[in-house]
């Protein structure tokens, strides 16, 4: 991480990486006093299987499997690049989002009422914001095919652009990780214009269990819409599939892992019942898929 002064967005990076480089420590402090205040959002309360104890469990950034699955988007501004200003000296700059569907709302966390617009912290040019925020109102069962989202940019409260970024496609997320080293760039247009007027850097990710989810898996775990009602002409593909799904990554059997494993006895169950009318490839269904889904059951107890 760079330790270059871009303002006060990457203070808070650079405690918690033990940088002393722009923060001011007293070697004289002898204790820190805290004092915790909880705020709640009543509407998300009624819908989330929250813990009865003083202070609710704080949400990972990253899909953790002993929490009920909630499916949400966070999304981190980083900054504004490259502003094509013309006439005027930019005191400083705001980023306002917005989305293409009215269900898509924002907020910092669980416990605020989540807002249709977010205006994010105003800086200078080039400054480093680094607002995290969430996206929350995300359907399993969408009916429209994509969601966009809308940065525009003021320039000392004038609009200077406007950029778009392809939040889902279909089943598919554009994930790009939080944190990572290569960020995403959108590009910046005025109305009636094709040359880019500046840049915002963001960077997302996804967590969830509705989408991006693996071929392989989604495969085994629709298998038997897919399969069942022609099993013999099937054989071939689903043993492919039963095989990729040793290859998964250990984040993606963590994800769905109870699904797996049902999905997988009832596969060999099925696969057994069978065994004595059908026989594909050499070999009875029942033998080669005894031996697939035992090589996945392997993967897991590894």
């Amino acid at each position: 991480m760079s330790m270059a002064n871009n303002g006060w967005g990457e203070l808070v990076d650079r405690i918690t990486s033990g940088s002393n480089r722009g923060v001011a420590v007293n070697p004289r402090a002898e204790q820190m006093i805290v004092s915790v205040k909880e705020l709640s959002n009543g509407k998300f309360k009624e819908d989330d299987d929250s813990g009865n104890g003083a202070i609710d469990m704080i949400r990972t950034l990253d899909y953790n499997p002993v929490e009920s699955d909630y499916c949400r988007v966070y999304l981190r501004c980083i900054r504004t690049l490259d502003l094509k200003i013309k006439g005027v000296t930019p005191e400083y700059v705001t980023v306002e989002l917005r989305t293409s569907s009215k269900v898509l709302k924002f907020s910092k966390g669980t416990n605020e009422t989540p807002k249709s617009t977010w205006q994010f912290l105003s800086t200078t040019p080039e400054e480093h914001i680094s607002e995290l925020i969430q996206i929350v109102g995300l359907s399993s069962t969408p009916t429209n095919e994509n969601d966009y989202l809308y940065f525009d940019v003021f320039v000392n409260g004038r609009f200077l652009g406007e950029g778009r970024y392809p939040l889902r496609m279909y089943n598919q997320i554009a994930d790009t990780g939080l944190f990572c080293k290569k960020v995403k760039q959108i590009e910046l247009f005025t109305q009636n214009s094709s040359v880019p007027v500046g840049l915002v850097e963001i960077d997302l990710q996804y967590v969830g269990k509705n989408y991006n989810v693996d071929n392989a898996v989604e495969m085994v775990l629709n298998w038997r819409s897919i399969f069942e009602k022609n099993i013999a002409n099937s054989d071939k593909n689903l043993s492919a599939t039963l095989t990729k799904v040793k290859r998964a990554t250990l984040a993606t059997v963590i994800k769905f892992f109870p699904e797996l494993l049902t999905s997988l006895l009832e596969i060999y169950s099925f696969a057994s019942e069978k065994h004595q009318i059908l026989s594909v490839y050499g070999s009875t269904i029942e033998t080669k898929f005894q031996a697939l889904v035992t090589g996945a059951f392997e993967f897991f107890v590894e």
